[in-house]
């Protein structure tokens, strides 16, 4: 069994961070959404709502997943992380190239700003998916979710590419195809092809372990790893050739790819030795009800997508980057980060009767309130974009607002917290 504890994992310092500044930023985007709900009942091609989107799935999704991959991928495949220097440049570009993009998209100023920021962020992904790349690449451990891993980086390099190629054509249009339909191939590069594949290599590995449950085969999990590469490729043609059966084709392969990784999951909770679960895998669980209904979002546009009603997209958007991803990354945060602290600062004190452990870090009465507050916040926005409710939005993003600042006050709490007893 893989455990989180490794001698070759990097320093916290590369590690912690991410954690802190990616907390920080998904603080000031639930603000931005409190204070501008509206943009989620208009079209979702609009300025300000690009701008907050890049906010969330560069300053705090990917800051956190980058943060959170160096300290698991050298655990996962059992290797040295490539490169820490390679980890602090593409730290370091990713929060310059996403807050001067944000603003060049808040403020609506497509020009030289804009596509500067562009490349900076493509050559952060780009440093961040080679230093993955080739630890990957020092490990023997042959197994689907290296493969996982693997397709996903890639996936996210494209993502950069193609972002980069349309903030130059905002600035100085050259391209032929269309700008709102590129910006779909985009968004559904970086959602399925990046975010959901990593998700997927990594938590077929983490929850098995932490739920105790290791009898489930991985193996229906390559019907996975086929129909979602297939479906991003054939939805980029349908883009490129104009047509609709490809885009069906595309569609229907998506969802025979998540089938089989919800049943995964599902079959490793029902299958758990552990059946006491914790608040934060409560949370990380929770998270795959939203995708569930994310899916179901997407099901009824596909069954219109020559009539689509603005607050679907908006509707699918939010459920998937605030639902389903979000929900995760805060969940787990409170099963890594505070093992990756207390590896730091208290595995090799004396052994006591009061000996501090990863769950002393953290307040579990905040965390508790944190889950709750987010949980129904999260109802009412979804509950807000569907009725076009612009108050329930705000009574959600407060909700939300207040979930967040929760989440911050722990993460702060386990990074601070000096004593060496409970």
């Amino acid at each position: 069994m893989i455990n989180l504890q490794s001698q070759s994992s990097p320093s916290k310092n590369i590690i912690v961070p991410h954690f802190v500044i990616g907390s920080i930023n998904w603080t000031i985007t639930i603000l931005f959404l409190l204070l501008n709900s509206d943009l989620l009942l208009g079209h979702h091609f609009n300025h300000k709502l690009i701008a907050i989107t890049h906010l969330i799935t560069l300053g705090w999704i990917s800051t956190v997943i980058f943060g959170a991959i160096y300290q698991l991928i050298p655990v996962i495949f059992q290797t040295t992380l490539y490169s820490e220097n390679l980890a602090k440049a593409s730290f370091v570009s990713l929060q310059i190239g996403t807050w001067v993009f944000f603003f060049s998209f808040w403020y609506s100023n497509t020009s030289i700003p804009l596509v500067i920021s562009a490349i900076i962020l493509a050559i952060s992904l780009l440093i961040f998916g080679i230093n993955i790349l080739k630890t990957i690449l020092l490990s023997n451990l042959k197994a689907i979710e290296r493969i996982f891993i693997f397709s996903s980086i890639i996936w996210l390099i494209f993502t950069g590419i193609i972002g980069t190629i349309l903030a130059i054509n905002l600035s100085f249009p050259f391209l032929s195809i269309s700008h709102l339909e590129l910006l779909k191939v985009h968004a559904h590069f970086g959602i399925i092809g990046w975010f959901s594949q990593l998700i997927i290599g990594v938590s077929i590995v983490l929850f098995p372990m932490f739920l105790l449950s290791h009898n489930q085969s991985k193996s229906p999990l390559k019907i996975t790893l086929l129909f979602s590469n297939f479906g991003l490729i054939i939805g980029f043609c349908s883009i490129v050739l104009f047509s609709n059966y490809l885009l069906i084709t595309a569609f229907i392969s998506g969802v025979i790819a998540l089938l089989p990784y919800l049943h995964f999951i599902l079959f490793t909770y029902l299958k758990r030795i552990k059946k006491k679960v914790d608040i934060g895998m409560k949370k990380s669980l929770f998270s795959f009800i939203w995708i569930s209904i994310a899916l179901i979002v997407s099901f009824q546009i596909f069954l219109n997508f020559s009539e689509i009603n603005q607050w679907q997209i908006n509707l699918y958007i939010t459920l998937f980057l605030l639902g389903f991803i979000s929900s995760l990354i805060m969940g787990q945060t409170f099963k890594t980060l505070p093992f990756i602290i207390w590896l730091s600062n208290y595995k090799s004190t004396p052994s006591h009767s009061n000996k501090i452990l990863p769950k002393d870090l953290y307040s579990h009465t905040i965390l508790t309130w944190q889950y709750f507050s987010y949980s129904i916040g999260l109802i009412l926005v979804a509950f807000g974009i569907f009725k076009l409710n612009n108050p329930i939005l705000i009574i959600g993003f407060s909700l939300l607002l207040i979930a967040v600042l929760l989440y911050v006050l722990n993460i702060f709490k386990i990074i601070t917290r000096k004593n060496l007893s409970k």
